[in-house]
């Protein structure tokens, strides 16, 4: 049985199932092999002398490490997503790996989302550190919350020295920093207040 013909056999044997690994497709194959006449007298001969997992079938082209690839890109980005969107650890332990090739690199992603989700969220501003309180995570990842926060932050601080240095007083005063975590407000509320009085200074001499 020539070569392409072993390969094509393979795909049928294992057709309706989803390629994990090398090692996965060999056991199955080798189960399939006890029951079957069709193939399975010539595979273990085949199997010792040809490198079977990269052969090309030349009816289809096909390549059984080529299906590996595909369903395990597949699978990576299912379970990936389904890391992405777990905002809590009982979420990311009810995820279910399944024995393909690069469950190890999923299993360092559950544990890396598990110790985003641990801890003071940590907010560098300007130079100071501030810490976000609980109620302002709303169970996400505190990455995210930390470049939410300081994105907010940034805007508002932006905001404050581009309408101080127009001299606008009444839009520097109208600027809201309320909905931020206290720390912020209180670095906020000087930065702006400082602006302030920069500004009334200013407006002041210009009227002398």
């Amino acid at each position: 049985m020539p070569g392409y013909e072993i390969i094509d056999w393979i795909y049928n044997a294992i057709k309706e199932q989803d390629f994990k690994s090398k090692e996965d497709v060999l056991g199955k194959i080798n189960d399939y092999a006890k029951f079957s006449a069709d193939g399975g007298k010539n595979w273990k001969q085949f199997s010792d002398d040809e490198d079977w997992f990269n052969e090309s079938s030349d009816k289809t082209g096909r390549k059984i490490s080529d299906e590996v690839d595909n369903d395990n890109k597949d699978y990576l980005k299912r379970i990936r997503a389904d890391i992405n969107s777990a905002n809590t650890k009982d979420g990311l332990n009810q995820i279910t790996l399944e024995d393909y090739r690069d469950d190890d690199i999923l299993e360092t992603e559950i544990e890396t989302k598990k110790k985003s989700l641990e801890g003071p969220i940590l907010v560098d501003i300007e130079g100071e550190e501030f810490e976000i309180p609980t109620e302002f995570q709303r169970g996400r990842p505190k990455d995210l919350v930390s470049a939410e926060v300081r994105s907010n932050a940034g805007e508002v601080l932006q905001d404050i020295v581009e309408t101080g240095e127009s001299n606008n007083l009444n839009a520097l005063k109208a600027i809201d920093i309320s909905n931020m975590p206290k720390g912020l407000i209180n670095f906020l509320e000087r930065e702006k207040r400082e602006t302030i009085e920069e500004v009334e200074k200013e407006l002041k001499e210009e009227v002398e």
